[in-house]
């Protein structure tokens, strides 16, 4: 009796150690499952954060570019025609420009570099502003006559695009390195899911294991519920008593429980991962778009337009098929914002590029350059050119004539064309067709004054 009662003892400590052991298997996949869920919901957290703080810095970036744009223009203005009314973009952009250096201040990284290039930036700017203030100062010019501070003016808003674009290109290689964490972090989850739901079922099929051994008695029962289970049947209670047997029929439904449980979160996991790949793609889209369209006309920004007009460029240089560079600026622009609104003032915009629209063909390349301001690329060389400008300025009079606005859609042009084998830049092809669209725009100015 003594022998039986001790075998009996054994065996009961026997079973509740490998229960325990059977319990903390599916409990370690649980664990890491959470832990899994958690680090990935924090990773995704900080990935948002990161994307949201990179796009506004390419917000701001922008908006101090089209504020120093407006500057320098407006100085140039009234350098070359002494006109009072042409300081007022430059007013409007020295009182915003500080405001949006504060801006990019507080959101630059600890990255050395970025930090480098943003005190770049501003020494630029501070330099530019500093300029041109000498300049207003040295007022007024003959009009017409060109002014040499305006050359070192132009130097350093070149240096200052290229810092621009420096930063550009330094916050796109951001949001993909981001957007890789982003899907790293994705995938981690998924594999950490896929181990966890593995060491369930090994937990479970351990259970089986063990529960096999000395089940001689009672057998019947435990038959009967892997009988119901198969079927989809509720399970019978479990065996009575504290035996082997017994234990293992409440360890085999307590398996069941957790392999069900299991199951269920896997396909959870795996519907909400598939959720968020497609949010992912859709973003990735439409951060792409962002970085390269303007919003409100919908052409190519100059940060889009740059490598689409070097191939080009690279083109014509194999092709040997010249191409025009068309700068193009929308008269009175200012006058209607000031008269009848910013509203009428994109308006006229959207209905300026409609015309651009209606005059180029599918191989050229139109993009916004900024405010008022936009740029062709043009296959074809000087007769495209002229074809162009001859076909734009005609739908512009039928625009005018066919309207009921108070005011006239107007836009001065300058054209430079580039030879195969040239090998200027697109910012040097761009700068000639702006001098020159600027010398019309004076030379209509002096007309309409006369």
């Amino acid at each position: 009796m003594a022998a039986r009662s001790l075998r009996r003892r054994w065996n009961d400590w026997s079973l509740l150690v490998k229960g325990l052991v059977v319990v903390a298997i599916p409990m370690m996949g649980v664990l890491l499952l959470g832990a899994a869920f958690w680090l990935s919901v924090l990773q995704q957290e900080q990935a948002s954060e990161d994307l949201a703080v990179t796009l506004e810095e390419q917000d701001q970036l922008d908006l101090v570019y089209e504020d120093i744009l407006n500057v320098e223009t407006g100085m140039r203005g009234f350098l070359l025609t002494g006109r009072q009314k042409y300081l007022e973009p430059y007013l409007d952009g020295v009182a915003t420009i500080p405001r949006h250096l504060d801006r990019l201040g507080e959101l630059e990284s600890d990255d050395p570099w970025e930090v480098g290039r943003f005190q770049r930036l501003r020494t630029l700017i501070d330099r530019e502003l500093n300029l041109l203030a000498r300049q207003r100062a040295g007022a007024p010019y003959l009009s017409g006559v060109p002014v040499a501070p305006l050359e070192r003016s132009k130097q350093v808003m070149d240096q200052i695009r290229t810092v621009q674009e420096e930063l550009d290109a330094h916050g796109i290689a951001q949001l993909s390195e981001r957007q890789a964490a982003h899907r790293a972090a994705t995938r981690f989850t998924l594999i950490t899911t896929v181990v966890g739901i593995a060491l369930g079922l090994l937990g479970g099929m351990f259970a089986v294991m063990l529960f096999t051994r000395g089940i001689a008695r009672r057998v019947g029962r435990n038959e009967q519920n892997a009988q119901r289970l198969e079927r989809g049947d509720p399970l019978l209670p479990p065996p009575d008593g504290l035996d082997e047997v017994g234990r293992s029929g409440r360890a085999f439904a307590i398996a069941v429980e957790i392999i069900e449980e299991r199951e269920r979160r896997l396909l959870e996991s795996a519907e909400q991962l598939k959720r968020s790949n497609a949010e992912l793609h859709e973003v990735e889209n439409e951060l792409r778009r962002l970085a390269t369209v303007d919003e409100l006309t919908g052409l190519y920004n100059l940060r889009g337009f740059i490598p689409l007009a070097e191939h080009q460029l690279r083109q014509c240089d194999r092709s040997g098929i010249p191409v025009a560079m068309m700068f193009m600026d929308l008269d009175g622009l200012k006058h209607v914002n000031d008269t009848f609104g910013h509203d009428e003032g994109s308006a006229l915009l959207v209905e300026a590029v409609r015309a651009i629209q209606e005059v180029v063909r599918t191989s050229d390349i139109v993009c916004r350059y900024g405010g008022d301001e936009f740029c062709a690329l043009l296959t074809g060389g000087d007769e495209s050119m002229q074809a162009v400008s001859r076909r734009l300025l005609e739908v512009i009079a039928r625009r005018n004539v066919s309207t009921t606005r108070p005011y006239e859609l107007s836009l001065s042009l300058g054209t430079a064309i580039y030879q195969p084998g040239d090998g200027v830049t697109v910012e040097d092809l761009m700068r000639r067709a702006d001098e020159l669209m600027y010398a019309q725009k004076v030379a209509k100015k002096a007309s309409a004054g006369s």
